[in-house]
């Protein structure tokens, strides 16, 4: 059975997702504990990475490297919760600049989220570009 989450909850989890952004692009990845569960997932294999990986240590070690830019997200829409309240789902829109200057990459972030004692933490992201010309996936 699915339930609204309140506004609070629904508040909270725009935050921790902003928060992931500005640790990406500031590239304090050490604090990747503050998003994801422990033994979150994220998968990337329909971006450019072309890769998954399991647990915050491999995400982090995963995007050490990356040239990253500059990281935007809208839209987010928290579509339901469990009966408990214990976890949701949400969908986003991303948009990402090279430099600093030029859109070159657009695409839409697909998150499963636990309510943690330390907040809520993304358990599972699964990343998808959006070509030119495709149009935005339906939810």
């Amino acid at each position: 059975m699915k339930r609204r989450l309140g506004a609070e909850d629904i508040a909270e989890i725009g935050q921790v997702a902003s928060l992931l952004l500005y640790l990406v692009d500031s590239k304090q990845l050490d604090r990747l504990s503050e998003v994801f569960t422990q033994d979150g997932i994220y998968d990337g294999r329909a971006t450019r990475t072309g890769k998954m990986a399991e647990g915050v240590v491999a995400i982090r070690e995963l995007w050490a490297n990356l040239r990253m830019g500059v990281h935007y997200s809208t839209d987010m829409l928290v579509l339901d919760s469990d009966i408990a309240g214990e976890s949701a789902t949400s969908v986003s829109r991303w948009i990402h600049t090279a430099d600093n200057k030029v859109i070159n990459t657009t695409g839409v972030y697909r998150d499963q989220w636990t309510k943690t004692p330390e907040g809520w933490r993304i358990r599972h992201r699964v990343n998808t570009m959006i070509l030119p010309g495709e149009l935005t996936p339906e939810i």
